[in-house]
């Protein structure tokens, strides 16, 4: 088995398990929402050179976004937080974090 392969089946992995105990704790709607989106972020991590790539995602406010609503949304959700009220806290997080990357981006001017 490859490397690419073996990190392919444990984030894979994580994320069954995670939507498993969000299954358990919530509901199933909330547990299938979770489950691509652990995957997701934790694709995204897959790598030391990923996780620090991660960082040019601050030239991307709408990604940056994303990746908030996402971990917020897998964070509330593992809490054990109802589906409505988990939704709305991650879309004001999805909306901060996108000003903030906005903020930053037009302060410092990152990449240009």
């Amino acid at each position: 088995m490859s490397k690419t392969t073996a990190i392919a089946a444990a984030i894979a992995t994580i994320s069954a398990i995670t939507g498993l105990y969000i299954n358990t704790k919530t509901g199933t709607t909330q547990a299938l929402l979770t489950v691509p989106m652990t995957a997701w972020l934790l694709f995204q991590f897959r790598t030391p050179q990923k996780i620090w790539t991660s960082l040019g995602n601050l030239r991307n406010p709408v990604l940056f976004a994303i990746n908030g609503f996402t971990a917020s949304f897998i964070y509330y959700s593992i809490k054990a937080t109802p589906l409505s009220a988990t939704i709305t806290i991650s879309f004001g997080i999805f909306l901060i974090t996108g000003a903030l990357s906005l903020i930053i981006y037009n302060i410092w001017n990152i990449g240009g």
